[in-house]
């Protein structure tokens, strides 16, 4: 697919070649190189509750379904408590967060998305990380797409504070279990993390299958969803933003979903918006009427080819029958001529 496909007015603002992020990723990956010697069964416990904390319930089902798209509503003390469990994968601030994923889905794979999976694996899995709008850029950016975040304190000022919690955890990690904590609850869990999030916006706009009419690339990667929580069935997202479930077939698994539903159980969450039956329907990738209609013609077309196929072979065949008459006339008669016994000689 050509760039030239996926063309919008708006630019994907990756102003600048970030050199601190550069720095950062890369002590982070080696810092994960210490496992080797910093490992514990206790520590790989810490790493696996803080991915599903901070990852799952922070940033899947926080930042995503319900800061960005508004999928349900819960209490203001959940909803805050949420996003602070995002800000510790160190993705950003809610605002940031919040701001480029909305700007995605307004031009998914086109001019203006800032992963873009038109631009190549890499590019779209991490590489837009590392290339940051300008301060102008930004400013104009939350403006546009996290107007309802910038109205309230508590985002404004968890954008600016945001790093300041890993900080502390990490602080907190070390005193608890000493450098393997440190090692596997910060390292190993916030690459785990990051590359799972980048997956989503890699793998899931380019393996897998799609089950939904959306003007993108995206598609459902089984085993995307089952690392991210259920972020993975990216088609049926793209198709339905706003959905609280991203899994719509019953094999489908959505941890994230099931989580929702299990706040809602407790009084912890209502308004979950799911996409009805009928409206599915209307967005398949191919319907039954659509199955009908392409058969049809296809029906036709092959008709329509036997029948020149037919054509073509009679009149061949009488082609082949006249040269078959004159051939086998002009045979016989040749043999005839060979066949009859020799004239008498007359006498002289």
């Amino acid at each position: 697919m050509t760039r030239s496909r996926w063309q919008s007015v708006e630019s994907s603002d990756r102003d600048k070649f970030n050199i601190t992020r550069v720095l950062f990723f890369a002590a982070l990956h080696l810092g994960v190189l210490a496992v080797i010697w910093q490992t514990t069964w206790k520590a790989i416990g810490i790493a696996v509750l803080l991915h599903m904390i901070c990852g799952g319930f922070g940033v899947c089902v926080g930042y995503h379904r319900l800061l960005t798209h508004r999928s349900f509503k819960c209490p203001k003390f959940l909803e805050y408590a949420f996003a602070l469990a995002g800000s510790l994968s160190l993705q950003g601030g809610a605002l940031e967060w919040v701001a480029l994923h909305r700007k995605h889905h307004q031009h998914s794979d086109k001019d203006g998305d800032p992963h873009s999976a038109t631009e190549g694996f890499w590019w779209s899995h991490m590489l837009w990380v590392l290339h940051t709008p300008t301060s102008e850029s930004w400013r104009e950016i939350r403006r546009r797409y996290t107007p309802d975040l910038e109205k309230q304190l508590f985002y404004r000022v968890l954008e600016r504070t945001h790093y300041l919690g890993s900080i502390l955890l990490g602080v907190g990690l070390y005193f608890l279990g000493g450098w393997p904590f440190v090692v596997w609850g910060l390292c190993v869990r916030l690459v785990a993390t990051y590359h799972i999030t980048w997956f989503v916006n890699s793998a899931s706009h380019m393996w897998g299958y799609r089950s939904f009419v959306s003007d993108d690339q995206s598609t459902n990667n089984w085993w995307v969803a089952l690392l991210s929580y259920g972020e993975g069935w990216h088609n049926n997202h793209h198709a339905f933003p706003t959905s609280a479930r991203h899994g719509l077939r019953p094999w489908e698994i959505d941890f994230s979903y099931y989580f929702i539903r299990s706040l809602k159980a407790v009084g912890l969450a209502w308004d979950l918006y799911v996409p009805s039956p009928e409206r599915m329907k209307e967005k398949l990738v191919l319907r039954a009427d659509e199955f009908a209609e392409k058969f049809s013609e296809t029906a036709e077309e092959l008709k329509e080819k036997f029948s020149e196929t037919a054509d073509e072979l009679a009149v061949k065949f009488s082609e082949t029958a006249d040269e078959l008459k004159e051939k086998f006339s002009e045979t016989a008669d040749e043999l005839a001529e060979k066949l009859s016994p020799p004239r008498a000689e007359e006498p002289a």
